[in-house]
């Protein structure tokens, strides 16, 4: 069953990126609509987290706020725990949906009650709206994949994801967990502190473990890392809170890209938005001030736009330009830092901790967005008698970033394949 064609913007996916550009778009006076699922067909969200300094940016609603500030810990061997400068907000996930939702209809957004999306409707080379789940189509004129989980992804032309799905090395499983429980059975060591633990087994796996003054639950985000499984990243929890707490968490798993091709995010009628778009903070997954970011850079490509008929790649091609321009080199280098943390294990962790070279200073200024490697922590490194093998992998990596850098300037500003297809290149050797 399809509905009569009419001129709008169709977002699928009603997560920050899509509500806060549907908004952006409705207040330049673009109509758009936001396909949502129905409340009840949500499973626990849990909690997000953000630098304290974004979140007074942001002016976040009380309701939305768990824990304005809490402090950062680094926890090695043992327990061993370093405090470092950094702040972290505590933000419920499900109150932050619903409030930017009232934004987004107050700002003149039609919000719209849908089964999950499915695919994209293919028409003369391009997009022209979605399939749902109960078999219906929605119509549109330029269709926007914000669904993190990139459902219309494989719609692409010339898409590299077999079945619009990431190969299993491109992703990564991360589990959000929740778990209540009485103050005095909770670690004191853990209440009123956001905790980014770096002693978990297995290269690449990461969690954070943040507790509410009061103390009476654990929100925790981890992940076993790129390409591991469900049952690697599920394991890790008892790791985090200990079998009694992991036993009676409220837990939620999403599969987050960690590496996509670049080139490949507009079409005739789409474009790719938020983290199935790459902007995602794959370092620390404090995703929040990137998704603002990236969808005040997109709205503002496409509120210009003519949405009266099917719009072309060409003029869509400059959201995906002005993203990966001015937000790509900050991405790109977390990524990467994110990898060379991917490379060690616990032992290594700890040891350029311990002697300074990445100390907590360095993830304090991590956090705020500052680089984690610099030349100091590589002199420090090379100072205390770290290996050499250590070293010149912290080496190579800050060249890289540097590297990265200057070559997402470079991103073509017009769509132009074998430009595209030379940058892609190119960057596939950094």
């Amino acid at each position: 069953m399809r509905e009569p064609a009419s001129p709008r913007v169709l977002i699928v996916g009603d997560g920050p990126a899509g509500t806060r550009l549907a908004a952006e778009l409705s207040r330049g006076g673009t109509p758009t609509t936001l396909l949502s699922q129905p409340d009840g067909a949500r499973e626990h969200a849990g909690a997000e987290w953000l630098p304290v300094d974004q979140a007074r940016a942001r002016r976040l609603p009380p309701s939305t706020v768990v824990e304005p500030a809490l402090p950062v810990d680094l926890i090695l061997a043992g327990d061993h725990r370093l405090e470092t400068s950094a702040r972290i907000a505590i933000v419920q996930a499900r109150a932050l949906r619903e409030e930017t939702r009232r934004r987004a209809r107050a700002a003149g957004v039609e919000l719209r009650s849908a089964p999950s999306a499915t695919g994209a409707l293919r028409e003369r080379g391009g997009v022209s709206g979605v399939s749902l789940a109960d078999g219906t189509t929605v119509p549109a004129t330029l269709t926007v994949d914000a669904s993190g989980r990139g459902v219309l992804l494989g719609s692409l032309p010339g898409s590299v994801l077999a079945g619009g799905r990431l190969a299993a090395t491109d992703r990564e499983p991360v589990l959000l967990a929740t778990v209540r429980s009485e103050p005095a059975r909770i670690q004191a060591s853990w209440v009123g502190r956001a905790q980014l633990l770096l002693d978990l087994p297995g290269r690449g796996a990461l969690a954070w473990r943040c507790t509410p003054r009061r103390g009476d639950r654990v929100y925790v985000a981890l992940s076993a890392g790129p390409g591991r499984g469900r049952s690697q990243t599920e394991a890790l929890l008892v790791r985090v809170l200990g079998p009694e707490l992991a036993s009676r968490t409220t837990s939620r798993l999403l599969w987050r890209p960690c590496r996509r091709p670049l080139d490949s995010t507009v079409c005739k009628g789409m474009v790719v938005v938020g983290a199935a778009g790459a902007a995602v903070d794959t370092l620390f997954g404090t995703h929040l001030p990137v998704i603002e970011h990236a969808t005040r850079i997109v709205g503002r490509a496409l509120g210009s736009l003519d949405v009266r008929s099917r719009v072309g790649v060409a003029e869509l091609f400059r959201a995906t330009s002005s993203f990966q321009r001015v937000l790509g080199p900050s991405l790109a280098r977390r990524h990467a830092e994110r990898r060379l943390l991917d490379t060690l294990d616990s032992e290594a962790r700890e040891s350029l901790v311990v002697t300074g070279a990445l100390g907590p200073g360095a993830f304090s200024g991590a956090l705020a967005g500052q680089p984690l490697l610099s030349a100091v922590a590589i002199a420090r490194a090379r100072f205390r008698g770290l290996s050499r093998d250590l070293v010149r992998d912290l080496a190579r990596c800050r060249a890289r970033c540097a590297a990265l850098r200057t070559h997402h300037a470079r991103y073509p500003i017009e769509h132009d394949l074998f430009a595209l297809d030379s940058w892609q290149a190119k960057l596939e050797t950094i």
